[in-house]
């Protein structure tokens, strides 16, 4: 609660004890006008406390002070800046602050806002409608705290700490705030290792034969051979990006263009080409994009749950994200860090943290088992071997021989699903 006090010839509003204690000096004000202070201080306390508007007087008394004093007001969070108007004199709530953030973000892409937007839910049922300046330290901790009690994985509650984290940086940057509650509180690490998952060649052709025409065979195969992210970057892909003589694909990338990485250019993979010949081939004359069924804000998630269903398999945890980080695992025992990085479209470390993984042929290799030699030999014949001695021929670059971990999922077990 607060207090007014005189110290030596000057007035002073507290608010809070021991470390959370916030002091400001009033000046020069007569006994009356001090109470007058205590009054309204307490009023505005009252008001947030139960989450409703001020009263009358109060909320006139706020509007007829001096500016001196209302900054000083604002200092403690107990009402708005009077530079910002639209709030009418009400303290900024954290989810106020997150809708201007929005309002300052349209670049924003969809899947970064779906996301923000979750983290915004989880602080306005946290928060409510306590002023962002009166935020302490120990309420950042008890956010944390109680996004572990809601059994929120250990990676979902580290990107709902880091994002709040972020917002109120941005707060300090744009004058809104002048310290960060959660600067020292840990948000933990972001990578889910239970989420990772080896897609074998095995189950994705499983799930290919089960598509229901050559598009969506095309896109599945993008996704585990090319390692496209989906549906994004195949929003934008034209049949002009597929250069078959030469054996590329030009990569749009939304993802990545704030870096200057606009675009990147990967292997005309065996296993893709088949299936764009085929789609290339029954394209109408006019037709631009490569894959015309995949419209802006189209989420093809649901439906490759089906096909993997479809194929006898239960759907992994992430459908789309784990054929990505399949595909780089995968390359990377035959080619570079660097040179698998510039195809897959992220960096080295934030491949090592969310996409490597150790699979079931890695212990065979480790063990000598012949089973797992002959698997490798055996998944290393699938792909075209004409067509890896001309892509080697033209890129100068050593032949792979994909490897096949065998962990296509059985139905029966579980696993969690994942919005793409």
């Amino acid at each position: 609660m607060s207090s007014v006090y005189k110290q030596g010839e000057t007035y002073v509003l507290r608010l809070g004890v021991g470390r959370a204690r916030q002091v400001r000096r009033l000046g020069d004000l007569t006994r009356d006008g001090a109470k007058t202070v205590a009054h309204h201080v307490a009023q505005i306390e009252r008001s947030r406390k139960a989450a409703v508007s001020l009263p009358a007087a109060t909320a006139t008394w706020l509007d007829e002070i001096t500016d001196d004093l209302h900054a000083k007001l604002a200092a403690l969070g107990l009402v708005a800046p009077r530079g910002r108007p639209e709030n009418g004199g009400i303290p900024t709530t954290i989810g106020r602050l997150w809708d201007d953030f929005f309002a300052r973000r349209p670049d924003l892409k969809k899947w970064t806002l779906s996301n923000l937007e979750q983290t915004k839910l989880r602080c306005i049922e946290f928060f409510k409608l306590k002023p962002v300046a009166a935020i302490t330290q120990g309420d950042a901790k008890d956010f944390r705290r109680w996004l572990v009690d809601k059994k929120y994985s250990p990676a979902t509650v580290a990107g709902f700490v880091n994002k709040t984290r972020q917002l109120l940086n941005d707060a300090i940057d744009h004058g809104l705030l002048s310290s960060n509650p959660f600067r020292k509180v840990g948000g933990g690490s972001q990578v889910n290792e239970e989420r990772r998952f080896y897609v074998s060649r095995e189950a994705i052709e499983r799930v290919i034969d089960k598509a229901p025409n050559d598009e969506w065979k095309l896109l599945i195969a993008l996704g585990r051979y090319g390692g496209l992210r989906i549906p994004s970057e195949v929003v934008g892909l034209k049949i002009g990006d597929i250069d078959l003589e030469r054996g590329r694909i030009t990569i749009a990338s939304p993802k990545t263009e704030k870096q200057g990485k606009s675009k990147r250019v990967i292997p005309l993979w065996p296993e893709l080409r088949p299936l764009i010949e085929a789609v290339i081939k029954k394209a109408s004359p006019d037709q631009a994009r490569l894959l015309p069924f995949i419209l802006p804000g189209y989420n093809p998630h649901t439906q490759f749950v089906r096909l993997i269903e479809r194929a006898g398999l239960n759907p992994w945890p992430k459908v789309w994200q784990n054929l990505r980080s399949t595909r780089e695992t995968e390359l990377l025992k035959d080619f570079p860090i660097h040179v698998v990085c510039g195809w897959i479209g992220n960096t080295e470390r934030i491949a090592r943290r969310h996409y490597l993984q150790i699979t079931e042929a890695d212990f065979d290799q480790a063990i000598g088992s012949k089973g797992g030699l002959q698997r490798a030999a055996k998944s290393a014949a699938i792909s075209s071997s004409e067509y890896a001695q001309l892509a080697q021929a033209e890129t100068k670059e050593p032949r792979f021989p994909a490897e096949n971990a065998v962990n296509a999922v059985p139905q029966g077990s579980s696993f969690a699903q994942d919005r793409i």
